[in-house]
């Protein structure tokens, strides 16, 4: 099971401690504070993946050049886990899911387990009565 987790980085931000900096700065006269932010990492089952979005770090560069069309982060969703702030690119994001889930699936091939056969056959009330009667003949 391990071996199905797709692993990445994630960028991290305190929502609640930004917003008591925001604060802070209004009562202070400090606006333009930049994000606390850390970098981690996620592990997630590749195949629990649902999408993925343009996205631009919490820096004031990052945004310039999202304004641009260039950006240089995703949002990537998986079914059971929400969303993520990843710092690749959509492109980088994608192309890094495929090559594990390749590499994934190379190693794990899929078994070729046969369909169980079901066999449906059709029988006369005789047949059955004949089939279901005890040893006495009732």
């Amino acid at each position: 099971m391990l071996d199905e987790l797709f692993t990445f980085p994630i960028v991290m931000i305190d929502g609640d401690n930004e917003e008591k900096k925001m604060k802070g700065g209004e009562l202070y006269g400090e606006i333009d504070q930049p994000y606390d932010i850390v970098f981690g990492e996620a592990e997630y089952p590749y195949w629990d993946f649902i999408g993925v979005e343009d996205r631009w770090l919490p820096k004031e560069e990052s945004f310039q050049r999202a304004l641009d069309g260039k950006f240089e982060a995703c949002i990537v969703r998986f079914l059971h886990a929400g969303q993520l702030l990843v710092p690749w690119s959509k492109k980088k994001f994608k192309a890094e899911l495929i090559r594990f889930t390749e590499e994934y699936e190379a190693k794990n091939p899929k078994e070729n387990s046969k369909k169980a056969e079901l066999r449906i056959m059709t029988i006369t009330p005789e047949q059955f009565k004949k089939a279901t009667e005890d040893e006495a003949g009732e």
